[in-house]
């Protein structure tokens, strides 16, 4: 989904941030969150088109897609 989104004419954050809660943000998928749902509170200051949460096997990471 990045490459997509950087051979694209502008690229723009909010664009693939919204393409990936769209694409994997579904009720059956437990492992993607929003920043705001995570327990740290320096996660949780992200707007939700600013970045998402993965949720890994040894923990939560929290990607911030703003440049």
């Amino acid at each position: 989904m990045l490459d997509e989104e950087s051979k694209l004419p502008k690229p723009d954050f909010m664009h693939f941030t919204a393409s990936v809660h769209q694409q994997w943000g579904k009720k059956s998928n437990s492992r993607l969150a929003l920043p705001r749902n995570s327990r740290l509170k320096s996660h949780r200051t992200l707007r939700d088109d600013e970045g998402f949460l993965i949720r890994h096997f040894a923990g939560a990471v929290c990607y911030n897609t703003v440049r």
